[in-house]
């Protein structure tokens, strides 16, 4: 098995890490609640959980009002990590993320807990990184058809740690496997580019 053309097993994964960034609830965690926002952001400049370990440029700093601005929530830049919403988190944490130009970006259940306005802006945001060819290799993990953003190619299916299907989207997310993954009889259908899915 391979990763970003290395062979794992026979490379010191160490080497790859500051090559892969992660969204992930694990992250939220470890991070200070009275940190702001655009020092959250920043800190991923180096993978840092605090802003006191590195030096940062003028010009990182612009990098992350940037990416914060792109998202459209520069205006909670001030603001202390802990008191914005849960959907603004998930924004900070990907551009987090991508402030250290990785090749591979893993969001593990980004959506995961948020209402339905919040997870729309995040969809939209993801297809829209989906769709820019400057942007890195995105792995999205996810137990809902709903929030496979457009522009997303791919996809796996795994049950009890084993994977069962992978392939081109629209060959894997189907009702038959995706009923077979779950153990529950699911109609999944595509619109424009979105994908849905109900129990029968």
């Amino acid at each position: 098995m391979g990763i970003l053309g290395e062979r794992l097993g026979r490379v010191d994964v160490r080497t790859l890490r500051p090559r892969i960034s992660l969204v992930s609830g694990s992250v939220t965690r470890q991070l200070r609640a009275d940190l702001p926002a655009r020092d959250v952001v920043v800190s991923g400049r180096f993978g840092a959980l605090e802003t006191w370990w590195h030096t940062y440029s003028e010009e990182d700093w612009a990098e992350a009002d940037r990416l914060l601005d792109e998202a459209g929530f520069a205006a909670i830049g001030p603001r202390p990590f802990g008191v914005i919403s849960e959907g603004e988190r998930q924004h900070v944490l990907l551009a987090r993320a991508l402030m250290s130009r990785p090749e591979l970006l893993l969001l593990d259940e980004p959506a995961a807990g948020l209402d339905l306005g919040a997870r729309e802006r995040l969809v939209s945001r993801l297809g829209a990184l989906a769709s820019d060819v400057t942007s890195p290799t995105m792995v999205l993990v996810t137990h809902h058809c709903e929030e496979i953003p457009r522009g997303f190619t791919h996809a796996g299916l795994v049950r009890q740690g084993r994977l069962v299907a992978a392939g081109p989207l629209r060959d894997v997310i189907n009702s038959s496997l995706v009923s077979a993954c779950f153990d529950v009889s699911v109609t999944v259908g595509e619109r424009n580019g979105r994908w849905w899915s109900r129990a029968e």
